[in-house]
């Protein structure tokens, strides 16, 4: 604990370990120098948002940010050093503020600081615990010898005093006498000075803010989780009684030595009971951790505890922000929708990762991803309506997930419950992990000694379906760990397959082999995908579902490679597999099957069928209620970039939007491609920063979700390079993204597969831009060569493609320069 009444002086080193590398989107893996821009109003306020990083910095690393600092932003520098100096003074105070609190005077806003041996009635002061929003703490002890008791000591800033001020601390006195829970702290008693200034007095407690007690004792994600359970309790105990917190964030919550929580300041706590005509004014609010509502002059609610329950749950998991965010002190709410905590994650320095028990960013990342993805972002949703209802169900989720049950916000179907069921018993677990297909079969042997033979195509579907989860789960874990290479593994589980399933078991082996496709489709391995889904087909001649599943996979392989016909072929043959079928299964399938109907016309330029098709499929999506919520972003998203394709902009942006705020229960592949689309529309509509901020998430997500060596990890390299040359200041960095999702490409797919025309037009316009017309001639050429194959000479791609090549070819202006 350190601070100074002195003048600041320079800040003494720290000791801490280099940071691990982790995906910065100032400075991609090839280089890149990261600049600190102040963006704020006021210097003080630019340095507190930069403390925090800043005082974690080994000492080389402060000294080189301290000197960027200097030349982008001289004044927050100037602060900061103050700051740093500040917190480096040996005192008996919580934070650097006592020592600006003091460096101002009284008349123009600061602290008043009572001197120890002050008296509050029978309470004598004895050192300042902390300083809040309100007013000071105090640490105090009885005076009139009644009996021995500490205690913290709370009172209000005389020059901010107010009608609404002291209304609030009065009602915090009535709510800490009514609530009786053992993570709440205890009103011993409450008064009124000689000077008319209030003052409560409450159980003082010795601890921790939870987040530097969970970090100094290097807590798991587990244990932070129980914590934050325990905290919801309180939360919880505090709603049912009709009380709400309203500046919930890690400095108000203690953590004790033996790991106890203990909830503090009720200071801006509304009643739930309150008439209609005794609306609660707002007295203020903890800016990183308010609901967007507050700035509309939204009343408390549930809704904005839930949110800030949310955002320390971040700090917690991920020590990060699920939006961009200001300081505490005078900042404006920043606009934006929330990015998953998984994803954060990939910004963790070294610290913060080992904090939480990790090895790397990227292990972070993967352990948060997933349910716990689900949970944050439900928390802290733009629209309050879109938030848990109640503290009671989030903290049921987050209990949950502990015990890898399922998790109610997932929506999950028969198969993540058999997920969760997998990740709870140690025997499934071992059959996931070794893919020792041969177990299954013998399961299948047994059961069917048990069941008639009416029911042995049941027992195909159970036992497949536990192979299915079984092969996707290695298959992902693998990929997430970027390395590892799985196709010895699906090789070998192909053979004990076929084995187990002999040649009279034909749906148990369909089944089977459409698991093992499924999971060479997530490696992009495509023509072993379809190799196994073509056999598939002529194993399912009878199960309609199975044939309607086969024929969509079919058209996604379809559209991968580009192939209109085989795309608009499969889709029609899935949707006369379903025939009159209205099940949710079916209704699921058939949305997918008119997905990529509508795609294959859209793809040769009839784009008004196309339009025809896919709004047919949203209205159905849009009455199925919450279970197709993830099918309606991908048709949405599709519309939007359909709409995008003709010109219609403003309807794009509309869809696209849409998309991105019924994310949260999207696929990954799902979410990535949103982020993606919208992210090229607003850059191409002059929306740079909000282009920036997607784009960058687009390709940490990839990251995390693909891992490096992926092909759609190429569409997220892709986007970046336009991003990059957009900018007109990044002409290396787009050249490196670029090259990268080419190798992807062609590494995965060919010199030559469709994909690659996108490529070629960026590369095209990027040299375009730097005046090497030669080599931009080249790669338009290039691009127009495969339009034309892929799509016709006379399709819409093609003639952009010749149009390219033409104003490229085109004789350069007098003066032009050319490399």
């Amino acid at each position: 604990m350190r601070s100074s009444l002195d003048p600041p002086k320079a800040p003494v080193p720290r000791v801490v370990d280099a940071g691990d590398a982790h995906w910065d989107p100032e400075n991609p893996p090839e280089g890149g120098a990261h600049e600190v821009v102040g963006t704020r109003d006021g210097a003080l306020t630019r340095a507190l948002s930069l403390f925090d990083p800043y005082s974690e910095l080994p000492p080389d690393a402060l000294k080189r940010a301290l000197a960027q600092l200097q030349l982008n932003d001289p004044d927050a520098c100037r602060e900061l050093i103050g700051l740093l100096a500040a917190d480096e003074r040996t005192h008996s105070f919580a934070s650097p503020l006592r020592w600006f609190a003091e460096r101002t005077p009284k008349a123009t806003g600061g602290y008043e600081v009572h001197a120890d041996g002050n008296l509050f009635g029978p309470w004598r002061t004895e050192g300042v615990l902390g300083i809040g929003g309100m007013g000071v703490i105090y640490a105090v002890r009885r005076a009139d010898g009644l009996y021995e008791r500490e205690a913290a000591l709370k009172t209000i800033r005389a020059e901010v005093s107010s009608p609404q001020l002291l209304d609030a601390f009065r009602i915090e006195r009535n709510l800490l006498a009514r609530l009786d829970h053992p993570a709440i702290v205890s009103l011993f008693d409450a008064g009124v000075g000689d000077d008319g200034q209030p003052w409560i007095t409450m159980q003082r407690i010795v601890g921790e803010h939870i987040d530097a007690w969970c970090d100094s004792r290097h807590a798991s994600l587990r244990q932070r989780v129980g914590l934050f359970v325990d905290v919801c309790d309180a939360i919880v105990h505090a709603h049912d009684h009709g009380v709400l917190h309203q500046d919930i964030k890690p400095s108000n919550v203690l953590v004790t030595d033996d790991g106890k929580i203990k909830l503090l300041d009720f200071g801006l706590s509304a009643l739930l009971s309150r008439s209609e005509n005794d609306i609660p004014q707002r007295i203020g609010a903890s800016m990183p951790y308010a609901a967007p509502e507050i700035f509309s002059d939204a009343p408390p609610s549930v809704a904005i505890d839930v949110h800030a329950l949310g955002v320390m749950l971040y700090r917690l998991l991920c020590a990060g922000w699920p939006r961009p965010c200001g300081s505490v002190i005078g900042a404006a709410p920043v606009e934006g929708f929330p990015t998953p905590p998984s994803t954060v994650a990939l910004r963790a320095t070294a610290v913060e990762t080992r904090n939480r028990g990790a090895t790397t960013a990227r292990s972070l990342s993967v352990s948060l991803c997933g349910d716990m993805d689900v949970i944050a972002l439900r928390c802290v949703a733009n629209d309050p309506v879109a938030r848990y209802a109640s503290v009671a169900e989030l903290r049921n989720d987050v209990k949950a997930w502990l015990e890898r049950r399922p998790v109610a916000a997932r929506n999950g179907g028969g198969g993540y419950r058999v997920g969760r069921f997998l990740r709870r018993h140690v025997l499934a677990a071992i059959v996931a992990s070794t893919l020792t297909v041969a177990a299954v079969a013998t399961a299948w042997v047994v059961l069917a000694q048990q069941r008639e033979a009416r029911a042995q195509g049941e027992n195909d579907r159970a036992l497949a379906e536990l192979f299915r989860i079984s092969v996707l789960a290695a298959s992902q874990n693998a990929r997430s760990g970027g390395r590892e290479d799985v196709r010895p593994l699906l090789h070998h589980a192909e053979h004990r397959l076929r084995s187990a399933a002999g040649g009279d078991q034909p749906q148990f082996l369909a089944r089977g082999l459409a698991s093992l496709a499924g999971a060479y489709y997530e490696q992009s391995n495509y023509a072993q995908s379809e190799r196994l889904w073509l056999e598939v087909l002529a194993q399912c001649p009878d199960d309609p579902m199975l044939r309607a599943r086969t024929f969509d996979s079919l058209a996604s392989l379809a559209n991968k490679r580009v192939d209109t016909k085989g795309m608009m072929r499969f889709s029609r043959q899935g949707i006369d597999a379903l025939e009159d079928r209205d099940d949710k299964e079916s209704t699921m399938l058939r949305l997918s099957l008119q997905f990529s109907l509508a795609r294959s016309y859209w793809l040769r330029d009839d784009t008004s069928q196309a339009l025809q098709i896919i709004d047919r499929a949203i209205r159905v999506a849009r009455g199925q209620g919450s279970d197709h919520e993830a099918q309606l972003a991908g048709l949405v998203r599709q519309r939007g970039v359909m709409l995008s394709s003709i010109g219609r902009v403003v309807e794009a942006d509309r869809d696209l939007t849409e998309a991105m705020n019924r994310m949260a229960t999207s696929t990954p592949a799902v979410r990535i491609s949103i982020m993606q689309s919208l992210a090229v529309l607003r850059m191409q509509a002059g929306h740079s920063d909000s282009g920036r901020e997607l784009a960058e998430r687009a390709m940490g997500e990839s990251l995390r979700v693909y891992g490096d060596d992926h092909v759609e990890t190429a569409r997220a390299w892709l986007v970046m390079a336009k991003l990059w040359r957009a900018a007109g200041t990044n002409s290396r960095r787009a050249r490196v993204a670029l090259h990268r999702a080419e190798a992807l490409i062609a590494n995965h797919l060919g010199s030559g597969h469709p994909m690659m025309q996108g490529i070629l037009e960026e590369r095209a316009d990027l040299e375009f831009s730097l005046h090497h017309r030669a080599a931009a001639i080249a790669y338009a050429r290039r691009a127009e060569a495969l339009a034309i194959k892929t799509y016709g000479e006379n399709s819409s791609r093609a003639r952009t493609c010749t149009a390219r090549r033409s104003r490229f070819e085109a004789p350069p202006a007098v003066g032009a320069n050319e490399a």
